[in-house]
């Protein structure tokens, strides 16, 4: 559910659209920018935890995970599917 392509609108350089991968050894996002990066699933707090691999890692205080967003239904309830994640404060959607 996590794999696949992802925007942040608008884009504005090639750090906002990019793409999560599944790896021998997990996950990896890699952007349009050729900055890539490991993530680690910690589902219980829907999250993806970046490492210092990620250069926003150590210089921001959100720059430590990406938020999973999962889609909501009609009356508002959570759906079991991925609409994007929140990094550095911004969304970015899944396509």
């Amino acid at each position: 559910m996590l794999a696949g392509s992802y925007r942040r609108s608008p884009v504005t350089n090639g750090w906002h659209e990019g793409r999560i991968v599944i790896e021998k050894a997990g996950l990896r996002w890699t952007n349009n920018a050729n900055a890539s990066w490991e993530l680690t699933p910690d589902l219980g707090r829907l999250a993806l935890r970046t490492g210092p691999g990620n250069p926003y890692y150590r210089n921001d205080p959100d720059g430590g995970a990406f938020e999973i967003v999962l889609r909501r239904g009609a009356s508002g309830e959570y759906l079991p599917e991925v609409a994007g994640f929140k990094f550095l404060r911004e969304f970015y959607e899944k396509r």
